[in-house]
């Protein structure tokens, strides 16, 4: 299987539409959470935010988990 391929069975290829990305940047993160972006980040750090994941130094939070922890619908 291609990684092409691949990509596109994940639902993140040009055949599949989203209307939002499943990742959000860490200033949409907190703006979500009404915190400062160092206070998300710390947090994130922590361990105390689900679905953070840190890409090199850039933090970045899997919407559905977020929405989740705040009790919102993705």
């Amino acid at each position: 299987m291609s990684s092409t391929e691949n990509v596109e069975q994940q639902g993140y290829g040009a055949g599949q539409s989203t209307a939002l990305p499943p990742l959000m940047e860490t200033r949409e993160a907190a703006q979500l959470l009404g915190v400062s972006i160092r206070t998300l980040a710390r947090l994130a750090g922590q361990g105390k935010i689900p679905g953070a994941v840190k890409i090199g130094k850039l933090w970045r939070f899997n919407r559905r988990k977020l929405y989740d922890f705040i009790g919102l619908e993705a």
